[in-house]
């Protein structure tokens, strides 16, 4: 029988940094096309707003490109914790100034950049267990 233990520690921050990269090519192929986004659009939660906004580029690259980067490094370093809770501190930051911008400056969120930083925290905090509690 499989140890969950085991099985958790090796493939929640491979599968987790998948669904990132998944989540972040289908918002890069939504910034370069004329589809609509699936996405609930009411007063708060607009992702329109927020992917079609001058925050969503920065230095010229559109921002799924930097979430698509960062989760395919985060899958080439996954046996080097230490290194990811580094590399996952820089993502936390990142998603803070992404968080500032959509709550203070556009006033709206959008759902799939909410479940890409939500997976940014959880990687973070999973690296963190592993290693402080991994022996």
């Amino acid at each position: 029988m499989v140890n969950l233990r085991i099985f958790a520690r090796k493939y929640s921050l491979f599968i987790l940094s998948i669904l990132g990269i998944v989540i972040s090519v289908y918002l890069l192929i939504i910034h370069y096309s004329n589809v609509p986004i699936a996405c609930p659009q009411t007063n708060f939660v607009n992702c329109d707003l927020v992917l079609k906004s001058s925050y969503a580029v920065l230095f010229g690259i559109p921002m799924p490109f930097y979430g698509m980067f960062f989760f395919i490094v985060t899958l080439f370093f996954l046996k080097r914790i230490k290194f990811l809770i580094w590399w996952l501190s820089i993502g936390i930051i990142f998603v803070f100034y992404l968080l500032y911008t959509e709550l203070f400056r556009l006033h709206a969120i959008c759902l799939w950049c909410t479940f890409v930083h939500v997976i940014v925290f959880v990687m973070f905090f999973l690296c963190l267990v592993y290693f402080l509690f991994d022996s």
